[in-house]
């Protein structure tokens, strides 16, 4: 563990109470990378909400055979399944946006490889700026560090560094990308999200009981998305950080 990271409950600041907004570019993200985060936050009783960007998805790897409606229909179940799960104070904000081989009529395995132009992230940056700035107001903003590359996640954190002056911000290391990659690629990952915000971030981990235990509970609940090994994976990760590891600009307070 970076001796940059301090355990989340003994990290006290001025934001308790307020909204926890988590930006989720795909509806497994939230649950995958910030769960136990959620949870911890929903069991002092304080509200999050959960901004679901980009959902209509032909992607299901594990029923290949569904068509675009059919995807998207069993996709915000397990969503509905996650949220149950948890209890109650869960929102969803769904903006019903093309997913990024539907949008960008590439093949899924090239998302994650830049060849998406920069013009073109631009404009994408602009249009779900627009539609941010009409939902978030004060509170925490938890987005994704893009370990991963995926162009909808490198999307989604350039646009919420817009939003700094309407939100505290707080980075979650995007899973299963972080499980399958080392602590150099989450490290420049880091350091980009620096680049872009101009101030340097500091690490948290948040624990919940068993917290690998927990993580695969709330993992499961996503059948279509993720295999037996790549749940596997995000354990170990899980285990290795001993909870999930978040990454604050100087100014927040995230508090669980």
């Amino acid at each position: 563990m970076n001796k940059r990271d301090r355990l989340i409950g003994d990290y006290n600041g001025d934001n308790r109470g307020c909204d926890l907004w988590v930006v989720s570019p795909h509806r497994d993200d939230a649950a995958f990378s910030a769960g136990l985060t959620i949870d911890q936050w929903l069991a002092r009783g304080w509200p999050v909400k959960i901004i679901n960007c980009y959902t209509i998805s032909e992607y299901a790897p594990q029923h290949a055979r569904l068509d675009r409606a059919a995807v998207t229909k069993l996709r915000r179940a397990e969503d509905l399944a996650f949220a149950r799960h948890l209890g109650d104070g869960v929102e969803f904000v769904e903006l019903n946006l093309l997913d990024a081989p539907l949008r960008f009529c590439c093949p899924v395995e090239e998302v994650c490889n830049g060849a998406v132009d920069q013009d073109r992230i631009m404009a994408e940056v602009e249009l779900l700026a627009d539609h941010l700035r009409r939902i978030v107001n004060r509170g925490v903003l938890l987005i994704p560090l893009s370990v991963g590359n995926h162009i909808d996640h490198v999307i989604a954190r350039q646009t919420c560094v817009r939003l700094s002056e309407l939100c505290s911000l707080a980075f979650y290391e995007d899973l299963p990308y972080s499980a399958r990659v080392g602590p150099e690629e989450v490290a420049e990952a880091r350091l980009a999200a620096e680049t872009l915000l101009g101030r340097p971030l500091q690490s948290v981990v948040v624990a919940s009981g068993d917290s690998s235990l927990k993580k695969m509970e709330l993992v499961k609940l996503y059948p279509s998305q993720i295999t037996e090994k790549e749940a596997e994976q995000i354990k170990e990760y899980t285990t290795y950080i001993g909870g999930e590891r978040v990454w604050l600009d100087e100014t927040t307070s995230l508090l669980v």
